[in-house]
């Protein structure tokens, strides 16, 4: 049997014996708050009703969820173009290019499984610090935090906070708004700070371009340049990333490349054709706490982009859509955005369809 059809079928297994186990204690385990469903764990508990009070109603808090609104409302719009721009891509300009794509997380699949643990650990910090934003934003507007806990879905874990609906409802607009923006606007700050953070480690860690993939018939490939090589000099000039190499076979003259071929070192000479020599490049990292450092800030940024982008998306199951709702319910427009949420999660999976 292929090896990725005997990993899938253990995975259902495991997840069908799960359930079966829950089934046949269900009462137990419902008291308990531990409610299992296929490929999904859900466990609830009610919580504190409020959380850190003194911080969460402090000024430097309080002024930081006046600015997330308009954090969402950008990551919300930015949301909208992503999904609408991925499908016109997808649909219209596919037989021309296909640049943009929606490519669902599936380790083994989309992702490699050496870089899961960091898509983990990633996870768990990032859904975590946006419910914790949840939370405090609820003390800070006076609304009781009513249940929290924790799910896995698949592979993938969360957690999640309720407040209570009752008080939720009874707080004016811009209470409602700063509870359902501060998780948002976290994961678009977390984006951010990984971003910068991990372009200072590319900049500090690297020590050469890897080459990924060799063009057919390109210069690479005749001057004898494989997969796996390192080019660590250009004309006797150290290289620390595919920006400088770029710019040094954009002027199309004859290159002299040090490579690193099975730890080896050899000198190459490589004419680019058009200012390329037809090869795909990354930064190259020498075994150490480096590279761990840089894959964990990579699956930071894109975690909570991707969480920036699709939770403030106005879709039917998430924030975005809350927010959306509670912008047009005082001038009766509930049912507009109903329509708008189901619109867009039609196109967000089709775009995601497409893109498979």
């Amino acid at each position: 049997m292929v090896p990725f059809l005997e990993e899938a079928l253990a995975f259902v297994s495991a997840w069908g014996l799960l359930y079966a186990i829950w089934r046949a204690r269900r009462l137990s385990l419902e008291r308990k708050g531990l409610q299992i469903y296929p490929f999904l764990i859900i466990w609830k508990k009610a919580s504190r009703d409020q959380w850190f009070p003194g911080f969460s109603r402090g000024k430097g808090y309080r002024a930081f969820e006046t600015i997330s609104i308009g954090l969402a409302v950008l990551s919300m719009t930015l949301g909208i173009y992503l999904i609408l721009y991925t499908l016109f891509e997808l649909s219209v300009l596919r037989p021309q290019a296909q640049v943009v794509k929606l490519e669902p997380i599936i380790p083994g699949v989309t992702v490699s499984l050496n870089q899961v643990p960091y898509l983990l650990v990633a996870l768990v910090l990032s859904i975590s610090l946006h419910e914790l934003m949840h939370a405090l934003s609820s003390t800070s507007q006076g609304i009781k935090v009513k249940n929290g806990g924790l799910i896995l879905l698949a592979i993938f874990p969360g957690a999640f906070v309720e407040p209570d609906q009752d008080d939720f409802s009874s707080k004016p607009l811009a209470s409602k708004l700063k509870v359902i923006s501060a998780g948002i606007a976290i994961n678009l700050v977390l984006a951010a700070i990984s971003l910068a953070l991990l372009s200072m480690a590319v900049s500090m860690f690297s020590h050469g371009v890897l080459i990924v993939r060799v063009v057919g018939g390109s210069p690479a490939q005749y001057a004898g340049l494989k997969s796996g090589d390192v080019i660590v000099k250009v004309n006797g000039t150290a290289i620390n990333s595919p920006t400088q190499l770029g710019k040094l076979t954009s002027s199309g003259l004859p290159l002299i490349l040090t490579v690193i071929e099975n730890g080896h070192i050899s000198s190459i000479a490589v004419t680019p054709e058009n200012g390329k020599i037809g090869v795909y490049i990354t930064d190259y990292f020498a075994p150490s706490i480096a590279g761990p450092i840089v894959d964990l800030l990579d699956w930071l940024f894109i975690v909570n982009f991707s969480l920036t982008m699709f939770n403030g998306a106005p879709l039917i199951i998430t924030d975005g859509g809350k927010l959306l709702t509670e912008l047009l319910r005082p001038i009766g427009g509930e049912n507009v955005a109903y329509v708008v949420q189901t619109m867009l999660l039609l196109a967000f999976i089709l775009a995601i369809g497409l893109s498979i």
